[in-house]
């Protein structure tokens, strides 16, 4: 799925499904990101701040240089995730 760039700011995602998306530079600052999936994934350069990143899988994801601030990162799985 090729989602470079998309503005998906403040928007409700929760249990959303991005295995193997292409998110690179893309705005999700603001969104609820809930339980999403994001094995395998592609990060890089990703808006993430303020996001509700609770119990998401980052498992084996690409998230270089991406914004964290204030990011919820309560129970996330990043295991094997390249930060």
């Amino acid at each position: 799925m090729n989602l470079k760039k998309a503005n998906l700011q403040d928007t409700n995602l929760q249990e959303a499904d991005f295995f193997e998306a292409d998110l690179s530079g893309a705005n999700l600052s603001g969104a609820d990101l809930k339980e999403a999936i994001f094995e395998d994934a592609i990060l890089e350069e990703t808006d993430l701040k303020n996001t509700n990143l609770q119990g998401v899988n980052f498992e084996n994801a690409n998230l270089e240089r991406s914004n964290f601030e204030r990011a919820n990162l309560t129970r996330a799985d990043l295991q094997e995730s390249n930060l």
